[in-house]
Formats: C-alpha cells, structure tokens, sequence
C-alpha cells in the first residue's frame, strides 16, 4: 500500500535555482539524489530536504526513523572510553594521564633548554 501511494506522488526538485519535475518515485531513484536535494510535493508546504522524508528514506541507505544505531552498536574502543569513567581505577587512570603529562612538560623543557 505505501509503494502504492509512492508511485501515485510527483515530486519536484530543486537543483540550484531550477525546479526540476515532476517525478514519480520510480523515476525519482534515477536522479542520484542526495539527502540534501530538495524536494517538494502534493501535502508538503515548503522545500524539504530528500533525508528528512520517510518514503525516499531507501534512496539513501539510511536507517528508518527512530532507530538510533549509535546506541546499539559501539567499536571497542568507544565501548574502552566510555567505560573509564565508570570503573573502579578510574582514579588511577587519570593520575597516569597527568603523570605522563607532567613528564612530557618537563622532557620539552629539558629538550628547549640543554638540547637545542
């Protein structure tokens, strides 16, 4: 039923200062549009970015409305630096950090003052 109401719209794009149109959805998938292109057509009342329309939403790969990947999935390592926080040597990794600091500031100081 959805594909159906899709074929029937005509959008129009706006390329510039160029309106361009109307398509049907079908002819809408051949215009390589970004999710950026403007886009209008019968219900909107203004210009609409094409990513913001749930029915192109397939035009671009992205996931449906509502569904936050980012939540869900996470990489080690943003899994490592969200866990520093929270763990129980928490204390202890951020005195190293400003230990190793402090040694930094103090080797860039010898380094400028006996070296250079």
């Amino acid at each position: 039923m959805n594909n159906a109401k899709n074929s029937m719209k005509k959008y129009f794009l706006l390329k510039g200062t160029n309106c361009e149109g109307p398509f049907d959805f079908e002819e809408l998938k051949s215009k390589n549009i970004s999710k950026e292109t403007y886009v209008l057509h019968e219900g909107l009342t203004e210009w609409t970015k094409a990513g913001k329309l749930k029915e192109l939403i397939v035009l671009f790969n992205l996931p449906p409305f509502g569904l936050n990947i980012k939540s869900s999935i996470h990489s080690p390592i943003e899994n490592k630096v969200q866990n520093i926080g929270s763990t129980k040597n928490s204390k202890i990794i951020k005195t190293s950090l400003i230990i190793a600091t402090v040694l930094l500031a103090v080797f860039f100081i010898y380094f400028l003052l006996f070296v250079w």
